[in-house]
């Protein structure tokens, strides 16, 4: 018995220094709720760029610390976490918290790089194509793809590649081109056409590449390091393939006479604006935007890069458009992958399958967790459930004697009942009209995608300290900004009577300063001078509207002078408020005549006025700003009071420098 009794109080002391080792960094307990010391230095540092750790900012931020768990805890005991407007604003910010971890952007990474690597090479390849949509019927797919294997076959045997293109591909262009594409690099062409290019050595055809097109086949007659990119103006004169000879001719011969003006001096630029049927470029003296490989039909391409100096001019070249005359404005060379890497980026994000990077995370939890369907299970409910109630009633729970497992992902295991709940909350539009059979497949896959995910969403907060903190911080922003509101924001606005009390009793506070009552009459005549005064005295005498005083004036004059013209503005002003009543002495009866321009401005003292309490009108935003600043001061008292909450002096001593 004692040995027991030994062994008991040897486990009571070795849990007793676990609890007390793990208590040790315990700083702040706030009703029950433990703040541990690296929690606290992690959202000071966090909410302050440049933190310091004296003795006073700790002090200070520690108060605001304090009162922003309290409201926490006070929106908690309220329900506020639980109510549907913030159970739905949460979950909006969890969402948007969690994409980062269902992409993997090493495949980005992966493919910028490559995309660089390409981006340094340009290919030159011709291309025959033969059209079949996506999603064609199956005996549509396979004529295409045995006329395709038949040119290549052809083209394999040694036949010219640009008749083929000619004879049998279904791009257009090819009738004319040949299934020419010039030079490209990449970015210019759908990805399974690019793979294939930079994959095919030069002087080979590539195997049967299909893309959204159809079927392709090509051929590359060239690779060469990137040229970079030029920027040119243009002078066109068009003609184009249902053009005669004659009006060919005629675009010739006066594409080389601008060339020859050019040559004698004439601006080029000028000539493009008078001459250039290129209309869109010829206002800006035939200047195009920077270009590089790919960009443009490859005759004009090539004219293009040869010029060799800033300047030069080409001689007239002929394109599928006209006939060209090309200066070279600027060059740009290919850059490094650091000058390259914004525009690499943004392409490789342009082009990537938007599910990809996500696939590759789905992937990786299903091995990490041990992932295995048994989609039998799934599909025998066609045989088993009323699949039309299924489909139509969201509450159908079939009574079936032996529920069996559709999934199993880690520790849970999904069976028939849940993939039954999960088709009739997820219910397709007017699904009723066809056979279950038909997309049982379909739910599958997207139930046992979305399981995948839940499951995942709940390992984050422990596998990502990073996320768990960020998800705290959303979840007791949003309740502290909804209380507060409540409590503070909103309250002082509504609460006019509340607002008023608080007015009545700090009026005190909201003081002008010494100010004046003054009257400017601004007009155009200088002679009225006299008239002006002798008017601004009898309103003053009178404390009348100086407005209709105004209009009475300048009615009064029309006869005499129909141009003369003259305002008023009465107010009260204080020092610096205006530059004329500044000039003014202060005292009743004063005043001065300045001129600006072509106007005067007859300032007139009323009288002075001494300061006096603002109304409350005059100072809403000041006082309202004020009385929420009260309600949250009384607000914060009234939680210290209800809740206990104590500081572990010795370990917020540690902390501080």
């Amino acid at each position: 018995m004692t040995r027991n009794l030994t062994f008991f109080a040897s486990c009571l002391l070795l849990l007793t220094n676990v609890f007390a080792q793990a208590n040790s960094d315990v700083l702040l307990t706030v009703a029950g709720e433990q703040v541990t010391k690296e929690e606290f230095i992690r959202v000071y540092s966090k909410n302050n760029k440049q933190p310091s750790f004296d003795r006073e900012s700790l002090d200070e931020y520690m108060n605001l610390f304090i009162n922003f768990k309290l409201k926490v805890k006070e929106a908690e005991a309220l329900g506020l976490d639980t109510s549907q407007t913030f159970t739905k604003e949460f979950e909006g910010y969890k969402l948007q918290l969690e994409k980062p971890y269902f992409k993997d952007e090493s495949i980005v990474d992966a493919m910028a790089l490559e995309a660089y690597e390409r981006l340094k090479w340009e290919l030159k390849a011709s291309h025959i194509l033969i059209n079949v949509k996506e999603g064609a019927m199956p005996a549509d797919t396979l004529a295409a793809y045995k006329r395709i294997s038949d040119i290549r076959a052809k083209a394999l045997k040694g036949d010219d590649f640009g008749e083929l293109a000619k004879q049998y591909s279904e791009d257009p262009s090819a009738q004319y081109n040949l299934g020419d594409l010039g030079f490209f690099s990449a970015f210019r062409m759908v990805m399974p056409f690019e793979d294939a290019a930079y994959n095919t050595k030069v002087g080979n055809i590539s195997p049967i590449i299909r893309t959204r097109f159809g079927y392709h086949i090509l051929k590359v007659y060239d690779k060469r390091p990137t040229v970079g990119q030029v920027k040119v103006a243009h002078i066109m004169k068009k003609v184009n393939k249902n053009s005669s000879a004659e009006e060919h001719e005629v675009a010739k011969q006066a594409a080389f006479q601008i060339y020859d003006s050019i040559m004698q001096g004439v601006s080029f630029a000028e000539m493009a604006l008078k001459h250039s049927d290129d209309k869109g470029s010829a206002m800006k003296g035939g200047e195009l935007p920077m270009f590089g490989s790919g960009r443009m039909v490859p005759e004009f391409e090539e004219a293009a890069f040869a010029l060799d100096s800033i300047g030069a001019v080409s001689e007239p070249i002929l394109s599928n458009y006209g006939w060209h005359i090309i200066k070279l404005l600027d060059t740009q060379e290919f850059g490094s992958f650091d000058e390259e890497k914004e525009k690499i980026y943004t392409n490789v994000r342009r082009i990537i399958p938007s599910n990809k990077t996500e696939q590759i995370v789905i992937d990786r939890i299903k091995n990490e967790y041990g992932y295995k369907e048994y989609k039998e299970n799934a599909t025998k409910l066609i045989t088993i459930v009323d699949t039309l109630k299924v489909l139509k009633n969201q509450d159908y729970e079939p009574n079936f004697s032996n529920n069996e497992k559709v999934l199993v992902i880690g520790d849970s295991t999904y069976y028939q009942t849940s993939f039954l709940k999960y088709i009739s909350m997820n219910r397709i539009k007017n699904s009723s009209n066809f056979l279950f059979s038909d997309f049982i497949e379909m739910y599958y896959n997207n139930f046992t995608l979305e399981m995948v995910k839940e499951y995942e969403r709940a390992q984050l907060p422990l596998k990502h300290p990073e996320y768990k903190h960020l998800l705290k911080e959303y979840h007791d922003g949003i309740l502290l900004f909804n209380l507060t509101d409540s409590m503070v924001w909103s309250r002082a606005v509504k609460d006019s009577a509340g607002l008023n009390n608080f007015y009545e009793n700090n009026k005190q506070n909201y003081m002008w300063g010494n100010r004046v009552k003054a009257t400017l009459y601004v007009y155009n005549n200088a002679n009225m001078e006299s008239k002006v005064l002798s008017m601004a005295k009898k309103v003053a005498k009178k404390d009348s509207d100086p407005n209709a005083a105004c209009i009475a004036l300048q009615a009064k004059t029309q006869n005499s002078d129909s141009s003369f013209n003259i305002t008023c503005k009465q107010k009260k002003y204080m020092k610096g408020d205006n530059a004329n009543v500044d000039d003014v002495v202060w005292t009743s009866g004063s005043y001065k005549v300045q001129q600006t321009g072509d106007k005067y401005i007859l300032t007139y003292i009323h009288n002075p006025i001494e300061p006096e309490p603002k109304q409350l009108s005059e100072a809403k935003g000041l006082i309202t700003a004020d009385y929420q600043a009260e309600l949250e001061k009384e607000w914060l008292a009234a939680l210290r009071e209800k809740y206990e909450f104590s500081i572990n002096e010795q370990v917020f001593n540690s902390i501080v420098e």
